[in-house]
């Protein structure tokens, strides 16, 4: 198997459903996505804004029961899009909520526009040397590995009225359906794995190879939003998992985090110390997804949840930050859906198949914010390696450091939302890393796309 970068060369007709960027469209058998144009050149994007105490206990279904006016947090309760920022991978401007329609960018495996009429994929690479124990053999000088995806292709809808599950962290909702699109012609390339085991490291690009009438697939798998589970006032923050097809040359399954918030009550400034003193801790919980990758080209990777608590200590007199994410658990979980819904998947978290997973310790500094930018950049993410007993074993690091994903510097960020009062205010922030797997064979890496939400303490 083989990671693929994907060309699209066609030209394609003009109709409704999935258009693919300002200069294309087509017809799609159900839905509506957006697929934007992309730079030709340009490297990734790191995200950006657009409009717009713990939880333990056991898990309730809804089976895609409508429960009324409870159903979301009380940022998104107003129903507008109006004062609300929205940090993601997504293009500016795509997020916006009308009424209980929730229009929001996400980035998947998909198609974006090179020039003209040619097309690839948004997927991406880190060409950062990673000096795995187990890697001395391997020339690091050409190390690559699959990072993400560059800006958000695409903008689905979301009827926030629809609750598929609840959990004691999180609610599930309904997706908005399955999108196809035809492609007449499909040009491959992939990155070549080295040979040998357990070496996470990639050679050079080779290819493309040519495919003809290729049919793309995507569906939204969850939807998952945790404010109103935490009683967040000001802030929301959630995660979605989704499914990408390419005919029969690879399929993909994938996610990532987001989180919003209140646009007028952020902190801004320097002064932290007026506010708190010199220090100040904010606890809260922990949800995400993990894309955890079974070979070189990714195909064959599943998605799971991810759940725990976070603390963080702010050192306000240093501007910096510790933190732990404990108590996190990895749900592989079951899932159903009718053929003529397959966007809509009903999350079965009550199953035997919840398994113990990683503390993690968090290293960070906090930043002068100006409004948009963030309160908090975490620099450093790492896991408690004596932690494999009760483990998955799909989900077990190999001992070696993680790595930041969607070719960043750092490992995420947060900003702090004020309350009425200090002991009010609430952070909302993602986190986000790669690390390879305990495994023989081939190359296989787990990445982690968490968010959280937490309140001062």
């Amino acid at each position: 198997m083989t990671t693929i970068i994907i060309s699209i060369l066609a030209a394609i007709g003009i109709g409704g459903g999935v258009m693919l960027s300002s200069s294309g469209g087509g017809s799609s058998s159900g839905g509506t996505a957006v697929v934007a144009p992309a730079n030709p050149g340009s490297g990734n994007n790191s995200g950006g804004s657009s409009t717009s105490g713990s939880n333990t206990g056991g898990t309730t279904t809804g089976g895609g029961t409508s429960v009324g006016s409870s159903n979301v947090g009380a940022l998104l309760a107003s129903g507008s899009s109006n004062g609300i920022t929205t940090v993601s991978r997504g293009v500016s401007g795509n997020t916006t909520l009308n009424g209980k329609k929730l229009t929001i960018a996400v980035s998947p495996f998909a198609p974006v526009l090179v020039s003209g009429t040619t097309y690839k994929t948004n997927e991406e690479y880190d060409v950062t040397p990673i000096n795995y124990l187990n890697g001395s053999n391997v020339n690091s000088s050409n190390a690559q590995f699959v990072s993400g995806y560059t800006s958000a292709a695409i903008t689905q809808t979301i009827d926030l009225t629809n609750i598929d599950a609840s959990t004691a962290y999180a609610d599930f909702y309904v997706g908005p359906g399955l999108l196809t699109k035809t492609l007449p012609t499909l040009n491959v390339s992939y990155l070549k794995g080295s040979p040998g085991n357990r070496q996470p490291w990639y050679g050079a690009i080779v290819g493309p190879s040519t495919y003809t009438n290729v049919t793309w697939k995507f569906y939204i798998r969850d939807f998952v939003l945790g404010a109103r589970n935490f009683g967040l006032k000001n802030g929301e923050f959630g995660y979605y998992n989704w499914q990408s097809d390419f005919g029969s040359i690879r399929g993909a399954n994938g996610g990532d985090s987001f989180y919003m918030y209140n646009t007028s009550k952020q902190f801004t400034g320097s002064n932290y110390v007026s506010r708190y003193g010199n220090t100040a801790t904010f606890k809260g919980n922990v949800i995400g997804a993990l894309r955890i990758i079974n070979y070189v080209c990714g195909s064959g990777n599943t998605s799971s949840h991810v759940t725990g608590n976070i603390t963080l200590a702010l050192d306000l007199s240093n501007k910096t930050l510790s933190g732990t994410i404990t108590n996190t658990k990895v749900s592989v979980y079951s899932h159903g859906g009718s053929t003529n819904q397959p966007g809509v998947w009903h999350v079965n978290l009550l199953d035997s198949r919840v398994y113990d997973w990683y503390d993690f310790t968090l290293t960070g500094v906090v930043k002068n914010a100006s409004s948009g930018s963030a309160n908090i950049v975490f620099t450093n993410v790492d896991y408690d390696r004596s932690q494999t007993a009760s483990m998955t074993t799909s989900a077990t690091y190999d001992g070696t450091n993680l790595h930041p994903l969607n070719n960043s510097t750092n490992f995420g960020d947060a900003v702090i939302v004020k309350g009425s009062s200090a002991s009010q205010d609430e952070m909302v922030g993602q986190i986000k890393f790669t690390g390879h797997r305990l495994t023989s064979g081939t190359d296989y890496f787990t990445d982690a796309y968490l968010s959280f939400g937490a309140r001062k303490k």
